[in-house]
């Protein structure tokens, strides 16, 4: 078998190099913002306040994108859908079952998706360290109870 390069070969090649060094930039355009009645809420401390368990750039590519992203999709489906729109995001997840049922799975993963986040941001706290004194606790009950 000759390992010779023809044209063919030269051309796939080189298409398939080109195609490889685009795609890192594709996955690190920044999200547009979202256009809506949803909006991504700003990461509630710094991105590096985390570190060193969490990067600054892993936390701007979750928050950014990742969260973004659910944003963006939740708003595309409340364009063409003024109930969505017009109501809370915690109302449309306690009506899921009311909302019109060609987008309910986009609502219920995009909307649960965002809402999930914005608790995350809020629950890891950027901190570190042991929770708030507001976290809730279990009593020393409980707690016993659950390790025997």
């Amino acid at each position: 078998m000759s390992m010779m390069l023809d044209r063919r070969k030269l051309l796939l090649g080189s298409a398939a190099l080109a195609g490889l060094a685009a795609l890192p930039r594709a996955f690190a355009q920044p999200a547009s913002p979202p256009a809506g009645p949803f909006t991504l809420p700003p990461l509630p401390y710094a991105a590096n306040a985390n570190e060193p368990h969490i990067d600054a750039q892993t936390m701007e590519i979750h928050h950014g994108r990742h969260h973004a992203a659910y944003v963006n999709n939740l708003n595309a489906v409340a364009k063409d859908h003024g109930q969505i729109a017009s109501l809370p995001l915690e109302q449309i997840l306690a009506k899921l079952s009311e909302m019109p049922e060609a987008v309910r799975t986009a609502i219920r993963n995009n909307g649960g998706g965002h809402a999930n986040h914005t608790m995350f941001w809020q629950v890891m706290g950027g901190k570190g360290g042991a929770p708030a004194a507001s976290w809730p606790r279990p009593s020393p009950a409980t707690s016993a109870a659950s390790t025997s």
